[in-house]
């Protein structure tokens, strides 16, 4: 039998790399004939990296019984290269089976869009022949989406245990000798990876002198990795299959950058934490959790590669930038919970309303749109116009890192041309700098493009929002940083934190009561100072719930951060467990 199989292959390795070779080798000893599109090397002089896929794969499938797609499946390329793996299996009339490897689909698959991204991935389960899911969460993610129960099979990528020693001798030596070790990937571009990973481990796990072996790409100075002393790592630049294969199985952790397609994954604002797990003469990765920052992580150390060339402007209050008027219409979050969002807006109405403005509000949630109906959304575009027509000017405060939220944004500013109003725009802190580098070429991009050219102002928090913003309108007097005046709250209102982890909501399913939950049991923090200066929350855009099973927010509280700043990680798991003992604290 003939089989084609369409992946990761070649270095550098990872787990799910290494599983890759090992299912073409279980081929090759079943005595298939076994053909390698190979995603890490695919190029074409003067093409493109699609067309030379497009080009490989049509002439490897000639005569190939099966084709099999191994992916990440979490960016809109690898959803796009799969639809064109099906197509092409159909044209050559090869079935197609499918991999999903646990990662993040969990998370990313269900904020695909309504109208492109869901429908597509409905197809492509429809048209695929097997779909292997890493763990019961990708599995029940794809029945979530369209795909068929029967057609899914949970088949996680185990690799078998080594038993061969290391042969370099040094190496061999060093792991011997430190049971707590730390497997650290390192590649040029991940900077958040190098100034957050150590202080990391020490504060999660509890390792106060962890040994690393560090695995660093060319040109990477292990200097720069923050928090490494001379005595607690060994720099291994050999990428051999046997030897990765062998420090993966022993390490108690492993720190990687992302990597979708053979290409680095946002590696300014991610990394992942892994920690392997033998299964008898098996072991996988598969407990796992992606770290995303929120402005300077938890560390408040680090410093992003620029997104512009534009010198961020001096912070500014909003009585600065908006202009003198009798009416505004503030559209953002006033939520009962009092939560970060609720205060901010709750400020700068004041700022506003003690400077002699009028100011009418549209209140989300209770006032917000079904982001699941269309009409909803409609109706709700028609209260805005309404209440803007009896308003000399439009602020909508949002996190904005949501389709809904900017789908309002283009509505909001298209009303306010159409009324000949001036609308600004808030982008508060929590995810928006990192969902933006994710958005569509062909919609989300000239969306921001549309909605920055119609606004009068687009107001961000902090710098690495600003710089973000920055790319998709270059025009920088546009843009303003700008803080709100906590003086204008009350002492009851004003935004600390009590000196817990504080969980919202308290419900079972979110992952945010469980990550706090196993936080706290596990004594991750080793004082109880340590514990109550952060805070554990779900993600929320515009008053709703951002995938809340799969996601939590972890920030410092207001001892700990300033109120100027922003600071935090959001975490995600590769599955989600219903304990995370075996993922925080510990040993293997």
């Amino acid at each position: 039998m003939k089989v084609v199989l369409v992946g990761e292959f070649s270095p550098p390795f990872d787990a799910l790399t290494l599983y890759n070779l090992t299912l073409a080798e279980k081929h090759q000893a079943a005595d298939d004939q076994t053909e390698i599109v190979d995603m890490m090397v695919l190029n074409e002089a003067g093409g493109s990296h699609f067309m030379a896929f497009l080009r490989q794969l049509f002439v490897a499938a000639r005569g190939a019984e099966r084709i099999h797609y191994l992916t990440h499946g979490y960016d809109r390329t690898s959803i796009f290269y799969l639809f064109f793996a099906l197509l092409l299996g159909w044209l050559r009339g090869s079935a197609v089976d499918v991999t999903i490897h646990p990662e993040l689909f969990a998370f990313f698959g269900p904020l695909r869009s309504h109208h492109v991204g869901k429908p597509l991935l409905r197809l492509c389960f429809r048209w695929a022949s097997i779909i292997y899911c890493g763990n019961e969460t990708v599995a029940e993610t794809v029945v979530l989406l369209g795909g068929a129960e029967e057609k899914c099979v949970v088949q996680r990528p185990y690799l078998p245990w080594p038993e061969t020693p290391l042969q370099q001798p040094e190496l061999a030596a060093f792991v011997e000798s430190n049971p707590s070790l730390v497997l650290l990937f390192v590649s040029e571009e991940s900077r958040f990876l190098r100034s957050e990973a150590v202080a990391l481990v020490r504060r999660w796990y509890g390792l106060q002198s962890p040994s690393f072996v560090i695995i660093p790409e060319a040109g990477v100075n292990v200097h720069e990795i923050a928090g490494l002393q001379e005595e607690q790592y060994f720099v291994w630049q050999e990428c051999c299959r046997a030897e990765i294969t062998y420090l993966l199985s022993r390490a108690s952790l492993v720190i990687r950058p992302l990597q979708c397609m053979g290409q680095s994954f946002v590696p300014d604002y991610a990394f992942m934490l892994e920690r392997p797990r033998r299964v008898g003469d098996y072991f996988d990765t598969g407990l796992g959790l992606t770290i995303i920052r929120k402005g300077k992580g938890l560390s408040g150390q680090f410093v992003s590669q620029p997104l512009s060339s534009q010198p961020a402007p001096l912070n500014q209050r909003i009585l600065d930038v908006l202009p003198q008027v009798g009416r505004a219409l503030f559209l953002g979050v006033f939520s009962p919970t009092a939560d970060e969002e609720t205060m901010i807006n709750q400020a700068f109405c004041l700022e506003m309303e003690r400077a002699g403005l009028t100011v009418a509000s549209i209140k989300m949630p209770e006032d917000n749109f079904d982001s699941q109906q269309s009409g909803s959304f409609i109706t709700f575009l028609g209260k805005i116009s309404r209440l803007l027509k009896q308003n000399d000017l439009l602020l909508y405060s949002t996190q904005g890192f949501t389709r809904p939220s900017l789908l309002l944004l283009l509505g909001s500013t298209v009303l306010g041309w159409l009324r000949g109003k001036k609308v600004y725009v808030l982008f508060q802190r929590d995810a928006f700098s990192f969902f933006t580098q994710l958005r569509s070429r062909n919609a989300g991009l000239p969306l921001l493009f549309t909605a920055f050219t119609l606004a009068e102002g687009i107001l961000t928090m902090d710098e690495d929002s600003y710089r973000a913003a920055l790319q998709y309108k270059n025009a920088p007097e546009k843009f303003h940083i700008i803080q709100p005046d906590w003086s204008q709250l009350c002492p009851k209102t004003k935004p600390t934190l009590a000196p817990t982890t504080a969980v919202l909501p308290q419900n079972d399913s979110a992952f945010s009561t469980q990550l706090a939950s196993g936080l706290a049991q596990k004594a991750v923090w080793q004082t109880s100072d340590q514990l109550r200066s952060f805070r554990v929350r779900p993600l929320q855009c515009n008053g709703e719930l951002v995938a809340h099973e799969q996601a939590a927010l972890i920030e410092p509280s207001a001892a700990e951060n300033d109120e100027m700043d922003s600071a935090g990680v959001i975490v995600i798991p590769k599955a989600n467990p219903q304990s995370l003992d075996s993922l925080l604290g510990g040993t293997n």
